[in-house]
């Protein structure tokens, strides 16, 4: 192909007058780039979204009545994961941890602070730990705690004035006290989460009352958080425990009709983006086409027939388009990484993290190619229908 004369000649009619190329080829490549800059940003944001509302918290929570015993608890939860697991693959959970929580009252003994704050203890049971610590953490380290270590949220950091290596106390219900060494500093931007104090989990047994077959809560997350209500229904259908099942929907409604709209408004987004760029390759080709309408005519009265004349041009629009395409996709990943350069908090750390879909890449690049094909064929359907009597002359 690349050694045909109808090859030769596109790569000559795209080379004769460079400079009208290149801005044919930067009109394409801008076009890309602004298509692919606006659906990452667009995902990206409601990704982002979810995670800060949704990522570190449970999607489905199994957790003791309210209207029951204050000290009501969930005991052996091996019993009830087994049951799940009858209906619903466990392997299908993103990730599924036991917790021992309750309020206590911490305080900072040197300059006799004090702050309400959420004592909790979990065990990992699939995945990573729902909280996130490990990826928001700012200080210290968030490996397996020992006895007497805490982790605590920036929050009480700040308002307690508490360093790496301090001990906190913290006070039960009962008025027992405990002290823990601060080992590490995290801070998620979830206000309630950066209130609270992590331990080992046997420790929060202990000191909050429980047995260690006892727990507070059962918390799983989904993969696709859009899908748990579906995932309750199955669970519920099966369910013979007295506990209480609820899922983030429920009580974030406000926040479901957020996302449905914003994904519906991307999807029109991106849909009049990819007609509007594929129109405005098939007049930027149609325009190349009326350029070279005598250089058709001579080709004609040479003897070309129009077969290799639609060639000519489905040749010279795939060059054009591959490099606009290319150049594009380029463009776009240096917007995307000046962007989240200048979008930074005062700490230096991005607002948020770019998701880059690659099924979402692929289908925009095909999509785009098929588009330079497609004008490429209109446009060599236009040009084998000149006559190159009338062309040469002029008229």
């Amino acid at each position: 192909m690349f050694k045909s004369l109808e090859f030769y000649i596109s790569y000559r009619f795209i080379t004769h007058r460079i400079l009208r190329t290149f801005f044919i080829v930067l009109a394409i490549s801008i076009g890309v780039a602004v298509q692919i800059f606006v659906a990452v940003i667009i995902d990206s944001t409601q990704a982002n979204l979810l995670k800060r509302t949704l990522g570190y918290s449970p999607h489905i929570l199994i957790e003791p009545y309210e209207n029951e015993k204050v000290d009501i608890k969930i005991k052996n939860p091996e019993i009830i994961l087994n049951q799940i697991k009858d209906n619903y693959p466990l392997e299908n959970f993103k990730k599924i941890i036991y917790t021992v929580e309750g309020v206590v009252l911490a305080y900072n003994f040197i300059n006799k602070d004090d702050l309400n704050v959420k004592l909790i203890g979990f065990k990992d049971v699939f995945g990573k730990d729902i909280y996130g610590i490990e990826e928001n953490l700012l200080k210290g380290k968030s490996n397996l705690l020992k006895n007497g270590e805490a982790i605590i949220g920036y929050n009480i950091y700040e308002k307690l004035n508490l360093e790496i290596n301090n001990l906190i106390s913290v006070k039960n219900n009962l008025g027992n006290y405990k002290s823990f060494k601060i080992v590490g500093i995290f801070k998620s931007g979830n206000q309630n989460l950066d209130n609270t104090i992590f331990i080992k989990i046997e420790e929060a047994q202990d000191f909050l009352g429980f047995r260690r077959n006892e727990y507070s809560s059962i918390l799983f997350q989904v993969n696709n958080v859009f899908e748990s209500d579906k995932i309750k229904k199955i669970i519920s259908n099966n369910f013979n425990f007295p506990y209480e099942l609820t899922e983030w929907k429920e009580s974030n409604k406000q926040l479901l009709n957020g996302l449905s709209a914003q994904s519906q408004s991307s999807f029109f987004i991106q849909f009049f983006i990819l007609i509007s760029i594929a129109v405005s390759i098939l007049s930027i080709l149609n325009m190349k086409v009326v350029e070279k309408y005598k250089e058709i005519g001579i080709l004609k009265a040479l003897g070309m027939n129009n077969d290799k004349i639609a060639k000519i041009f489905i040749f010279m629009s795939l060059l054009i388009g591959f490099l606009g395409v290319f150049l594009g996709t380029l463009f776009a990943f240096l917007l995307l990484n000046i962007f989240i350069n200048i979008t930074k908090s005062p700490e230096g750390i991005p607002l948020f993290n770019l998701v880059i879909k690659t099924n979402f890449l692929i289908a925009t690049i095909l999509f785009n190619l098929l588009a330079v094909i497609f004008a490429g064929y209109i446009s060599s359907r236009k040009a084998i229908k000149y006559e190159p009597a009338k062309i040469i002359v002029g008229v």
